[in-house]
């Protein structure tokens, strides 16, 4: 496994919910059993889109804030004395119904933002209060190319889906996990109101059985273009994911670690018409 498990705590959210929070950091290891308190107000997840009224075709992120209690301050201090010498993404938070690992968990795994802890202490424990964002933003850093060079000729909108999932900074955990569940989610788009012209992509490919994301093509020069020096000029990750969304009027958000697009017609959180793929999903 590419991470393993730290610490965890339990508590209630907004809604009242009872779940543990786990912290886990992004390196091979053995989990532990290490327990702190969370705080009285408890964890508190949230999403932040296109609108705060009505759902969007865009880009969906879900942040999570929880504080949290160490009765030893050792524990606590290696955990930050690690985030503050670590890399973006080493160490992630995920709200579970249960420990058991076997059991997946469709929430977002939580990159903990080191510039966001903050911490307390009394005669007592000492109060950690950790902020993580689900990585979505992040892509806004990540130029969309294949290794510094372009990518070349056309792809599929889900060949450009799984280009930009692949630099997502979880994205060996998610590779680690699908193999560990063997035919589980690792990407779900909705496809009730997007479709292709059968006369026109009946040559790609040869069968009319695959959805839209399978058979619209996009040739990569959409998504750089050269300065007058000579240099590619590149979108960001996000910017490719954003435009996807808003061409197919797709709203997207993470679960797990894994992309899920459902369309803006449908209710809130209802996936109609799935493409779900599996184990295709490959790093780039």
């Amino acid at each position: 496994m590419s991470y393993h498990r730290v610490a965890y705590g339990k508590g209630v959210n907004q809604r009242g919910d009872t779940k543990y929070v786990v912290l886990y950091k992004h390196t091979s290891g053995t989990d532990q059993s290490r327990e702190f308190h969370l705080g009285p107000d408890g964890f508190r997840e949230s999403y932040e889109g296109p609108s705060q009224t009505a759902l969007m075709p865009g880009i969906w992120t879900q942040k999570l804030e929880v504080t949290t209690i160490w009765e030893n301050p050792s524990e606590l201090e290696s955990v930050l004395s690690d985030i503050a010498g670590g890399s973006d993404g080493l160490f992630f938070m995920q709200v579970r119904y249960t420990l058991n690992e076997n059991l997946r968990t469709d929430t977002p795994f939580y990159v903990i933002l080191p510039e966001a802890i903050s911490v307390a202490d009394d005669a007592d424990n000492v109060q950690a209060t950790f902020v993580g964002t689900d990585g979505l933003a992040m892509l806004r850093d990540v130029k969309y190319n294949n290794a510094g060079s372009p990518y070349t000729d056309h792809q599929t909108i889900k060949q450009h889906i799984e280009n930009v999932q692949s630099k997502h900074i979880l994205f060996d955990v998610a590779q680690s996990i699908g193999a560990a569940s063997g035919s589980a989610n690792r990407l779900r788009i909705a496809e009730s109101n997007i479709s292709v012209d059968d006369e026109l992509y009946s040559a790609f490919p040869p069968s009319t059985n695959s959805g839209t994301p399978k058979r619209m093509r996009v040739h990569h020069r959409t998504f750089h273009k050269q300065g007058q020096d000579g240099v590619n000029e590149y979108f960001s990750a996000y910017d490719v994911l954003e435009s996807i969304c808003l061409t197919l009027n797709l709203a997207v958000s993470i679960q797990d670690c894994y992309l899920i697009f459902w369309t803006v017609v449908t209710d809130y959180g209802n996936i109609s018409a799935v493409l779900t793929i599996g184990t295709e999903v490959k790093q780039q």
